[in-house]
């Protein structure tokens, strides 16, 4: 009877600390909505696979780790959007070919991760 009420306690306050955790952090982990389709796509993140997708119906949205160079992900999206890198103003990536530009948007994700967004095509 009593290890049921300390193991009810321990739990009660295991939860407790959580909602606390979130509560003062709420405005970093909900910064995109919903933060679990980004943690499933972070952490499928691998080295041969350094931008994972992640299900977003605003834009297609990738996902990588903090420390990925810039030099990687214009190669990336070179080869995704079919055109070259031009110029980065901020966080926005710039690039062309003969037929248009598009903008690719970045942003820092919970301090460790950059999300980038591409304009449905």
């Amino acid at each position: 009877m009593k290890s049921k009420k300390v193991f009810s306690g321990t739990i009660i306050i295991i939860l407790a600390a959580i909602f606390v955790i979130i509560g003062l952090n709420h405005k970093v982990i909900f910064q995109r909505g919903n933060p679990l389709p980004y943690m499933a796509a972070a952490s499928k993140i691998t080295e041969k696979k350094p931008f994972y997708p992640v299900k977003n119906a605003d834009s297609e949205t990738y996902i990588s780790n903090i420390y990925s160079s810039d030099e990687e992900f214009i190669e990336f999206a070179e080869n995704k959007l079919d055109s070259k890198f031009v110029s980065q103003e901020g966080s926005i990536y710039v690039f062309s070919n003969d037929d248009k530009t598009t903008y690719v948007d970045s942003e820092i994700y919970l301090g460790k991760y950059k999300v980038w967004d591409f304009p449905k095509i």
